[in-house]
């Protein structure tokens, strides 16, 4: 596989992703159509977990290569958005949140951020693109933040169980 060192690159690497999920997909819908009426129901819920699990996939997949493709543009958190920065801290407060960490650990914390905006980007913790098996209107919106990028599209078109009622 390519690495995405232009957004070109970038671009044609989601493009292949997505269109590979879309022929999967529409090969299953194909089979479902051809299979005998007994095997109908079974294919019909096999697409429907076929159809989340690329959708999880393909989020995943985006924001981390994203994130590979802002690490090989080798540049410095001020030339990104904001939220880059910021991400590079959030492993070590949540270290700081599980455990009893030392005042110099703490203060060195300190430091980093107040510090390091003129360091340069290189890694992404990769526990931060979480999908948590539950890819929702609200994970897809934290996934959005540290990507750095507007979720407003997702919250427009969430879907409220209160609206059925």
């Amino acid at each position: 596989m390519s690495r995405p060192y232009t957004d070109h690159d970038l671009s044609s690497i989601l493009d292949a992703d997505l269109i590979w999920r879309r022929k999967e997909l529409s090969d299953m819908k194909a089979a479902i159509k051809a299979a005998d009426p007994p095997s109908k129901p079974a294919l019909m819920r096999a697409i429907i977990a076929m159809s989340y699990a690329h959708w999880e996939g393909f989020v995943r997949t985006c924001a981390n290569r994203y994130f590979e493709h802002l690490t090989l543009r080798r540049k410095s958190f001020v030339e990104f958005e904001r939220q880059i920065y910021v991400n590079s801290f959030l492993g070590r407060l949540e270290a700081l949140h599980l455990g009893r960490v030392s005042l110099n650990e703490r203060c060195k914390l300190i430091n980093d951020i107040l510090d390091g905006e003129s360091g340069r980007f290189s890694y992404l913790n990769p526990d931060l693109v979480d999908t948590r098996s539950n890819l929702n209107t609200d994970v897809i919106k934290e996934i959005c933040l540290i990507c750095g990028i507007d979720s407003n599209h997702f919250e427009q078109n969430r879907t409220s169980l209160m609206s059925y009622w």
